[in-house]
């Protein structure tokens, strides 16, 4: 019987330079806007209760550092293959929200005024990038949603459209939080 060993990890920790796959075996990602909103609210709620608009300054915003963790639940891996054998929704979602908060800072601030989080969605290996999902299906939507925040092939794949779908809702939560206008 093996081990099986909790450990708490930082978004960081969990993704940065990472590859996860997902076994066939898994449910396709079916997360909904009710869940997306609920996990924006939550982080949202999570950040104001620590933010200062102090940290905004350059100079300051090592202080960030010292927010309040989030729990978002577990993740269990399978260490041998780096398969995810529980929290693929989360993980995904995630994703999709790193790739949105990178394609919105590129937008807003200079090179040197953006966060890294690049490595939290992709890493490179002898010039090869691939995503922290590496799920093969999954890779040409992803690759697009990040350079140009759209996917305008032909979807036939549930998760696929899904994903082009919670990236939509996740783009229209923020610009409804960032201007003030509710719908």
């Amino acid at each position: 019987m093996k081990d099986i060993q909790g450990k708490e990890r930082s978004l960081q920790d969990l993704l940065a330079n990472k590859k996860y796959t997902i076994p066939f075996y898994q449910r396709e990602y079916q997360w909904e806007r009710k869940q997306v909103e609920e996990l924006i609210n939550d982080l949202t709620d999570e950040f104001n209760d620590s933010f200062n608009p102090e940290h905004l300054k350059l100079q300051n915003r090592s202080c960030i550092s010292e927010y309040a963790s989030y729990y978002m639940g577990s993740v269990i891996l399978n260490t041998q293959d780096n398969a995810i054998i529980d929290g693929q929704q989360r993980l995904t979602t995630l994703t999709l929200l790193l790739i949105y908060l990178d394609n919105l800072q590129k937008e807003k601030f200079s090179e040197d005024e953006q966060s890294e989080i690049k490595s939290l969605i992709y890493s490179k290996s002898y010039g090869s990038y691939s995503f922290n999902m590496n799920v093969e299906e999954r890779a040409k939507c992803l690759e697009s949603l990040y350079k140009t925040g759209k996917y305008t092939d032909e979807i036939t794949d549930p998760s696929i459209k899904n994903i082009c779908d919670r990236y939509a809702d996740i783009v229209e939560i923020f610009q409804e939080a960032l201007t003030g206008n509710e719908p």
